[in-house]
């Protein structure tokens, strides 16, 4: 049996496919940074709190040396 089949889909279709593929993992790739800048956010806001726990520690240690009376 020799015959020729048709193509299913024409070259238009098919770009308009690749092209919603494209667009699709592009989009991914937007979401996967912007889970990584937002993670980054993160530690840098924990890292700021943590500094901030520490400059109040000292100052409270600070003013204890300075008034040690209640």
């Amino acid at each position: 049996m020799d015959y020729f089949a048709e193509m299913l889909k024409d070259d238009e279709n098919m770009g308009k496919i690749r092209r919603k593929l494209l667009d699709e993992a592009a989009g991914e790739r937007m979401a996967r940074e912007a889970r990584k800048q937002r993670g980054k956010v993160q530690v840098a806001k924990l890292q700021e709190r943590e500094r901030g726990k520490e400059v109040l520690e000292g100052v409270k240690v600070l003013k204890r040396s300075m008034f040690p009376f209640p």
